[in-house]
């Protein structure tokens, strides 16, 4: 489930909580720019989806896996179940 948040200056911002995936591990979804080998919790405080774009409306994000759905779970770099590592852009003309 996506929510959105304000940011700490007034704008909007996208959050996505790591959930449980099918394989028993967790799925969360981060910043395109977001780098590997941080906590669930750091991808949480640093690295929401983006919002590129309003007109029309453009999110960018990763797909990160993590071996639990907690918050101090660490994200390997690697694809642990079904998602793999890719990139997504949504438009919503």
């Amino acid at each position: 489930m996506l929510y959105n948040h304000k940011s700490s200056t007034g704008g909007d911002e996208l959050r996505f909580p790591n959930q449980t995936n099918p394989c028993g591990g967790g799925l969360m979804l981060v910043a395109d720019n977001a780098p590997n080998g941080l906590k669930s919790s750091e991808y949480s405080a640093s690295y929401p989806p983006k919002i590129t774009a309003t007109s029309p409306l453009t999110l960018k994000w990763k797909i990160f896996e993590f071996p639990s759905a907690s918050a101090s779970s660490g994200h390997t770099g690697a694809a642990l179940c079904q998602w793999g590592l890719g990139v997504r852009t949504f438009e919503k003309q």
